[in-house]
């Protein structure tokens, strides 16, 4: 991690060189990044404006100095030298202006522990700027909500959404060979398994055709065309550390593709199909889920429609985190949350999860970011925070 060096000329120079060595060596060691000196231009986005103050008497030339960063800016001093009066002045200049900073100060493994999370937003950040993501067709008709602008997605996370034709999909179905993903499939009839599995294998050539991440497909047409569902081979694409979403639906899939680079895992993208202000819960449903995020599953059809491959996970109970990316890229909702039980009843979607929120579920009834949310387990709250706030959309 780079940083920008401040400390006073004087006498005591060559201690406190001395000393930020060792300070810094503590961090590192105590499972902190490496920081090293740079100067303004050598530190661009989505790397953070991190200056470390070293002395006292440095607060006019820190502030000349961020001139040429952007914020939020963060200060990092320890207890020597009178660095922490110094970054706090910085700091109150700062917030007076209205501009986002911190200080970060305190223990070692504090210190460590805080600077680690902003380095894991800017490597999540600086991955996603890398991602191509498709789109298989338009979003879905009921998605009006769900609309992206492509020059902004590129704007805010660097990701390139790249169009795809439908027919271009058609044509492949038609050609490819069925892949083999190593499931029993022999409940189904020959043309439901070669159907689907050919869904999957067309799926697997648009992403090496387009040097693609993930990508997100209006699903619905093929029960039309195809008489068969995307859901077994979308299913299949997350767990190969790709993302695959249902119904054209972008902002779901940059989520998606935001968690994955950060947690390493796949989520499951789903409808909120029940909410219950009084308990403070909701039932996720959808007819897909990542096989590894699931600790069992089953096979069936899809829900609407009765065709196809649709596949019904238990997601282990326990810690969770449920977000969603808003239309505009920039607004978010993430709430931790507890998994309490997978369900099974017959007028929802296959896969079925009632959770608890920490947040108000009254968000979905007032102002939610649209119809579809993801889960993944784990919490991962104030990592996904600390990335809109990296990327100034906080």
């Amino acid at each position: 991690m780079k940083a920008l060096f401040f400390a006073i000329p004087g006498q005591n120079s060559d201690h406190i060189e001395r000393e930020t060595r060792s300070f810094l060596q503590e961090i590192k060691k105590n499972g902190g990044p490496e920081i090293i000196r740079a100067r303004g231009k050598d530190i661009s986005f989505p790397e953070p404006s991190l200056v470390l103050v070293q002395s006292g008497g440095t607060e006019r030339k820190i502030l000349d100095s961020l001139q040429d960063l952007a914020p939020p800016y963060f200060l990092l001093a320890g207890d020597k030298f009178n660095a922490l009066p110094a970054a706090l002045e910085v700091l109150s200049f700062l917030r007076g202006s209205g501009v986002d900073a911190e200080i970060i100060h305190g223990s070692t493994d504090y210190m460590a522990g805080r600077l680690e999370k902003i380095s894991l937003a800017t490597r999540t950040l600086l991955e996603l700027s890398r991602w191509r993501l498709g789109m298989v067709g338009d979003p879905s008709d009921w998605l009006i909500a769900s609309s992206m602008n492509p020059d902004g997605v590129k704007k805010d996370w660097g990701i390139e959404i790249v169009n795809i034709k439908m027919e271009e999909l058609e044509s492949l179905i038609d050609r490819v060979q069925p892949s083999a993903p190593g499931l029993d499939l022999k409940c189904f009839s020959p043309e439901d398994r070669e159907g689907a599995l050919k869904i999957y294998a067309a799926l697997e050539e648009i992403l090496s055709r387009y040097e693609l991440q993930g990508l997100t497909l209006r699903c619905f047409d093929l029960l039309g065309s195809r008489h068969n569902t995307g859901c077994l081979g979308l299913s299949l694409l997350n767990d190969q550390g790709l993302v695959g979403g249902c119904e054209g639906d972008v902002p779901a899939l940059i989520s998606m593709a935001i968690l994955r680079v950060l947690t390493g895992k796949p989520s499951f993208m789903a409808n909120p199909a029940r909410v219950d202000k009084e308990s403070n819960e909701i039932i996720l449903a959808h007819c897909t889920v990542p096989l590894g995020l699931t600790s069992d599953y089953s096979l069936h059809t899809h829900f609407e429609s009765g065709l196809g491959i649709g596949l019904r996970g238990k997601i282990p109970p326990g810690p969770c985190t449920v977000f969603k990316l808003g239309a505009d890229g920039r607004q978010y909702f993430a709430s931790r949350g507890e998994i309490i039980e997978n369900l099974e009843r017959k007028d929802l979607c296959r896969t079925q999860v009632r959770v608890k929120m920490e947040k108000p579920v009254s968000y979905f009834l007032s102002r939610p970011l649209g119809n579809h949310h993801l889960l993944v387990s784990g919490d991962y709250v104030e990592q996904i925070e600390e990335i809109f706030r990296l990327a100034g959309l906080k």
